[in-house]
């Protein structure tokens, strides 16, 4: 799956209601105090939600299904400005990099790392997402 580093995700959008907000920081037991200004975590979710592809689509381009159990190895969040409800947000996503690891004992597994950019409309960055998907592959 080397050969698709570097490919470029379909731009997609995000945008989030008032009681998208309020529910969010209720969950997550944050302060209520501005439900306008998005918590932090906006961004990861902007990332998965709104990257122009659905997860299982995602999972496809590297011959897996949800039901494949992949999993989330990590994830790094770079905020440069604040999130507001109400707001129109892209996403643009590019496979940065894909590794097959090997171990005595552990499955083989391949490592794709998937960097997002999540701007204003189609200017501005507001903030940045890396996340790495981990598929687990069958022994040969």
């Amino acid at each position: 799956y080397e050969n698709l580093i570097g490919y470029t995700l379909p731009v997609g959008s995000y945008r989030v209601a008032l009681h998208e907000s309020w529910l969010a920081n209720d969950a997550m037991y944050a302060a209520q105090s501005d439900v306008t200004t998005l918590h932090p975590m906006f961004l990861y979710f902007a990332a998965i939600r709104g990257m122009g592809l659905t997860l299982e689509e995602l999972f496809a381009l590297f011959g897996a299904s949800a039901s494949d159990g992949p999993m989330l190895g990590e994830t790094e969040i770079s905020q440069e400005r604040s999130m507001h409800v109400d707001t129109a947000y892209t996403v643009h996503g590019k496979i940065a990099d894909v590794q097959r690891k090997h171990g005595a004992r552990v499955a083989t597994m391949d490592l794709v790392t998937v960097d997002f950019e999540i701007r204003l409309g189609d200017s501005e960055p507001v903030g940045r997402v890396g996340s790495v998907f981990v598929f687990r592959r069958q022994r040969s």
